[in-house]
């Protein structure tokens, strides 16, 4: 099922946080893969580029 965010939200904010949740809480081990950003385009109906942009705000914070 998907998740299906209400209106206004800043859905690419809301991608971000809800990955660094999982990173956080062990769900991804270092080394491990994300789901692709197809898939969580999928899960949270979503454009892939607004995926792309919160799988790479976490690339940006994990270099600092």
């Amino acid at each position: 099922m998907r998740k299906r965010t209400p209106k206004g939200e800043a859905n690419k904010y809301i991608v971000r946080s809800h990955l660094m949740s999982e990173l956080g809480n062990g769900k991804y081990q270092i080394g491990s893969r994300l789901p692709t950003e197809m898939e969580l385009a999928k899960q949270f109906n979503i454009s892939r580029a607004q995926v792309h942009w919160a799988v790479r705000q976490l690339e940006l914070a994990g270099q600092q």
